[in-house]
């Protein structure tokens, strides 16, 4: 029934109040200082980094702030966003110099054509053949090269981030013998599944 699909599935209003209740603990934590730890964790990757996220991993869990780091600290938010940007403009403008570029190529061929035959059939199929060429244009391997150079610093804070978790979670489990007990049974449940 109807209802039975507004029990099971989340509503818009649903991720509304989500949204909202994040971006106030958001608030909360910015407003403690809890989030400071932030600060240039984005562009840089270093030891002192990677502590500074361990701190935030370890007390953002205690005041729900993990995953709300966006929200939880402006500039990192911002600087994040603004390099999510950048690496998108700087991925399809790659993509269109190699298309502009094999359109070029294609102008000059044709114009090569025309010179040596004047023929209406040939001049339709080279337009034809240019909007194929197109696709041929895009060199993917290149492309693939450019998004790993722009987006190596989100893939660092990407991979400080697990570490920080990590860290977190082996701090929980060294701090409470009963989530030790019950991450253990866990642990060995998943691994005799899997063997």
């Amino acid at each position: 029934t109807e209802q039975d699909l507004q029990d099971l599935f989340f509503q818009k209003k649903d991720f509304s109040t989500s949204r909202s209740a994040a971006k106030v603990r958001s608030r909360e934590c910015e407003s403690r200082g809890d989030s400071s730890v932030l600060r240039n964790s984005f562009s840089e990757k270093s030891k002192s980094i990677q502590e500074q996220l361990n701190v935030w991993t370890t007390t953002s869990a205690q005041h729900d702030c993990r995953g709300l780091e966006r929200w939880s600290n402006r500039e990192h938010g911002d600087q994040r966003s603004q390099e999510q940007f950048s690496a998108i403009m700087a991925i399809l403008q790659a993509q269109q110099d190699m298309i502009n570029a094999n359109i070029m190529r294609s102008n000059k061929q044709r114009h090569s054509t025309r010179r040596s035959s004047i023929n209406s059939t040939a001049s339709r199929s080279t337009v034809a053949s240019t909007a194929s060429t197109t696709s041929q244009a895009i060199d993917y391997d290149s492309l693939r090269k450019v998004a790993i150079k722009v987006t190596r610093s989100a893939r660092h804070f990407a991979r400080m981030m697990g570490k920080a978790d990590s860290h977190a979670v082996a701090t929980e489990l060294k701090a409470d013998p009963e989530f030790q007990r019950q991450f253990s049974s866990i642990w060995n449940n998943n691994n005799n599944n899997n063997n």
